[in-house]
């Protein structure tokens, strides 16, 4: 009887401890980038309302990054710009084509931000596929200049 108390209190405790276990082998590595425009497309649709606000949709955009991070992106956005102050919001897809770390791989995501006086910033998070498999790269795009962004992220591996 004793013996099966005892082997009892073992198994909870593993069971209990098991997610933390896990979550301990994670591992956040931080990066910095520069994101530059490189090309664009037109978009597949553009208005401009009656409040003087243009929109666009699914309007295509090529960028280089470079830093810790190296590649390219390829991203479609939709946004919405005030055309008396440049001020906005802007979301769409992302498929990041990266070397990090010394692999070479893609990562795919959405992202979504705002405009201030014709400058965007964003967040983003993107799904590792291929060798990034089971990975999360989460970035922060900050305007250092027309078309080109400071980016600030981290790459959330769970295998450590």
């Amino acid at each position: 009887m004793r013996r099966t108390v005892i082997a009892s209190c073992v198994l909870v405790a593993l069971i209990l401890l098991t997610p933390t276990l896990v979550q301990a082998q994670a591992m956040k590595t931080p990066f910095t980038a520069t994101q530059t425009q490189t090309g664009s497309g037109m978009p597949e649709r553009f208005w401009v309302d009656d409040d003087g606000v243009a929109h666009g949709r699914r309007h295509p955009f090529t960028f280089e990054l470079t830093g810790d991070i190296s590649g390219t992106a390829s991203s479609t956005i939709s946004w919405n710009i005030d055309l008396a102050t440049g001020d906005g919001d802007l979301h769409g897809s992302v498929v990041l084509d990266v070397t990090w770390d010394g692999r070479s791989g893609t990562f795919v995501g959405r992202f979504s931000g705002t405009f201030t006086s014709w400058f965007s910033s964003w967040e983003s998070v993107a799904h590792g596929t291929g060798v990034f498999e089971g990975m999360k790269m989460f970035r922060t795009g900050t305007p250092a200049g027309p078309g080109v962004w400071t980016v600030d992220g981290m790459i959330l591996s769970p295998r450590g």
